[in-house]
C-alpha cells in the first residue's frame, strides 16, 4: 500500500531527526579526538539539553568531560569550563562567563523529569541533591514533612546513593524510584523506610541524575544533601542549618 504524502513527510522528518541526533554525537566524539586526542567510548546527552557527557573508557564511572553541541565550551565540575574555539580558544571562562553558563544550565533543567515536592504557594524553587542511603538527607526529608505547613517552596529532587560510583547495585533502587508511577511516594518510602518499589523498570537512565552535578561549570559540591536555589543558583551545603532560608519558611 502506498504511503500518503503526509505519512511520507512525517517518516522523512523522523529519519532526519534521528540522523541529526546521531551526527551530533559523532561530532562530539570527533571533537574529543581532534582537540584532546581522546577516544570516546560513549557520548550521551545529559539532562541539560545540548550538553553532552563524554566517556573515554568502558569502565569509566561517569563522563570524564562535557562539551556543548555548538562545540564552543568544554570542561567538568572539577576544572570548570574553557573555550573550545574562537579568539578565546583554550582560555578558561571568566567567573562571570562561568556564572552565566551555570545559570543557563539551571534554567534549562527539565524539571518535569525530577521528583517534585510542592509546599504552600511553591514560590521558592529549590534543587536538592540527595541520596537514599544518606542519614543527613533523611533528616532533611523528615524536616520537610514535619514543617510542610510552614514552607512555601517547590523542591526538585536529584536522587542518587552515596555508594553510586563504587557499587553498581546501588543504581537499581534509583532507577526503580524514577520508574515508579508515584515517584515522590516511592522516594519517601525508600529514604524514610528503606522500602524499594517492586519490579519498577523503564528506560530512564539513573546515571543521568547521579552525575548531573558533574555537568555544572563551576566546582559544584558533590556532597549531599546540597540545595541550590533557583534561578539565582545560590548553593547551600548546610541545608539543615539554613532550612527556613532554603525552603522559604513562613
Amino acid at each position: 500500500m502506498e504511503l500518503s504524502i503526509w505519512k511520507r513527510s512525517f517518516l522523512a522528518f523522523l529519519m532526519a531527526t534521528a540522523i541529526s541526533a546521531q551526527a551530533n554525537e559523532r561530532d562530539i566524539a570527533a571533537a574529543a579526538k581532534q582537540f584532546f586526542g581522546l577516544q570516546a567510548t560513549a557520548v550521551h546527552e545529559s539532562l541539560i539539553p545540548g550538553l553532552y557527557g563524554i566517556n573515554t573508557s568502558p569502565s569509566e564511572v561517569g563522563p570524564r568531560l562535557f562539551m556543548d553541541d555548538k562545540l564552543t565550551v568544554y570542561g567538568n565540575f572539577a576544572t570548570g569550563y574553557a573555550h573550545l574555539e574562537g579568539p578565546a580558544k583554550g582560555r578558561d571562562l571568566t567567573p562571570q562567563e562561568a556564572q552565566d553558563l551555570y545559570r543557563s544550565m539551571l534554567a534549562s533543567l527539565p524539571k518535569d523529569k525530577l521528583i517534585t515536592y510542592r509546599f504552600g504557594d511553591g514560590s521558592r524553587e529549590v534543587l536538592l541533591f540527595t541520596a537514599y542511603d544518606c542519614p543527613s538527607c533523611r533528616a532533611v526529608e523528615k524536616s520537610l514533612l514535619q514543617q510542610a505547613k510552614q514552607l512555601n517552596a517547590t523542591v526538585y529532587l536529584v536522587p542518587t546513593a552515596l555508594r553510586y560510583q563504587v557499587d553498581g547495585a546501588s543504581r537499581i533502587p534509583v532507577q526503580e524510584i524514577l520508574c515508579a508511577k508515584n515517584r515522590e511516594q516511592a522516594w519517601q518510602n525508600m529514604i524514610l523506610k528503606g522500602q524499594r518499589p517492586v519490579g519498577e523498570r523503564c528506560n530512564v537512565n539513573p546515571d543521568d541524575y547521579a552525575y548531573l552535578a558533574r555537568a555544572f561549570p563551576i566546582k559544584f559540591p558533590t556532597s549531599v544533601p546540597t540545595a541550590v536555589t533557583l534561578p539565582d543558583g545560590k548553593i547551600y551545603m548546610g541545608v539543615s542549618q539554613k532550612f527556613a532560608e532554603v525552603f522559604g519558611g513562613r
